[in-house]
């Protein structure tokens, strides 16, 4: 194991770069010109990770052409909203540190870009077990995803006075419909909101355990605006789950009946705590959502529906 900083991390990189086979990037932040940077061959097999938040593709942070080099290369690109790590490993030539996949993360000298620093060593059993944790817990991009994602981020480019950086934090609306289709499960008890009303992140102790799950949840920061709570809550998994469930008329116990059959995880919640989350779930839609989600009480019981289409 060799550590290596700033010109030097950037020459070792691009060097094993140039002569491997089998490439695979881990950067939370990645921009477009990163192969040509990294002189990767027209030969060499490519797999990608990266974050793709939308605060970091409006900001232009990460770079939505980056998809589409490694497509037209054959490679695989998968996101994932959780990715922080940078890791960067060529045939058994690993490096691990601090540097994106950017222009100031990879400066070709020591007088531009950012000092990073980073770690060399051979491929081990660590590093192979966090690639295939990635590529299960990640989304892979396919074209049709990607012109959804590439769309939105150019509504938000359009209506840049009414996005705050705060709710681009959360991810593409794209990404979500599509884990949620894709997953073998469809929800947990996490990803549900653990706050009565979304009104409790405003007005509630920001130390409160369910007001942290639900700014951890919805990619919020302390002290959010209303606007931006619901923006997060209309992109969330819960959210389209709460849509597919109510395109007809059901009651409370219908839901609560498939929302106990839908959840996943372990420990699984007991069926008063499963009524109590569908509680805060409906409150929050009926919030956030009240142009398209409508409640209408009968005498005995209350029905739920959503005119959104799925």
């Amino acid at each position: 194991m060799h550590f290596l900083f700033g010109a030097q991390l950037s020459e070792a990189i691009i060097e094993s770069a140039a002569r491997c086979s089998n490439a695979c990037l881990v950067s939370g932040f990645i921009k477009s010109d990163f192969l040509q940077r990294l002189n990767i061959g027209q030969n060499c097999k490519v797999e990608v990770f990266s974050r793709w938040r939308l605060s970091d593709l409006v900001s232009g942070a990460s770079d939505l052409q980056a998809f589409e080099e490694v497509a037209n290369r054959g490679g695989r690109f998968f996101i994932n909203p959780k990715l922080h790590a940078k890791v960067f490993v060529f045939d058994d030539t690993v490096f691990c540190g601090s540097a994106n996949l950017t222009a100031s993360g990879l400066p070709r000298s020591d007088i531009a870009g950012n000092i990073e620093a980073g770690v060399v060593m051979p491929m081990s059993r660590g590093v192979a077990d966090l690639i295939s944790t990635l590529r299960h817990d990640s989304l892979l991009l396919s074209k049709d995803i990607f012109e959804q994602i590439k769309n939105e981020v150019s509504q938000c480019e359009a209506e840049a006075e009414t996005y705050s950086n705060e709710g681009h934090s959360r991810m593409p609306s794209a990404f979500e419909n599509a884990v949620l289709l894709k997953s073998e499960r469809t929800l947990t008890g996490y990803e549900l909101p653990w706050t009565e009303s979304p009104g409790d992140l405003l007005l509630g102790e920001s130390a409160l355990s369910e007001v942290v799950h639900d700014l951890e949840l919805f990619y919020l920061k302390k002290g959010p605006s209303r606007a931006s709570i619901a923006s997060a809550f209309l992109h969330s998994r819960c959210h389209s789950w709460l849509v597919r469930n109510t395109q007809e008329p059901i009651s409370f116990g219908g839901l609560t009946a498939k929302l106990h059959a839908d959840l996943r995880g372990d420990p699984l919640p007991y069926r008063s705590q499963i009524k109590n989350l569908l509680r805060n779930l409906l409150t929050w839609a009926v919030e956030c959502d009240s142009d398209y989600f409508h409640q209408t009480y009968h005498r005995r019981t209350t029905s739920y529906q959503s005119s959104r289409k799925v």
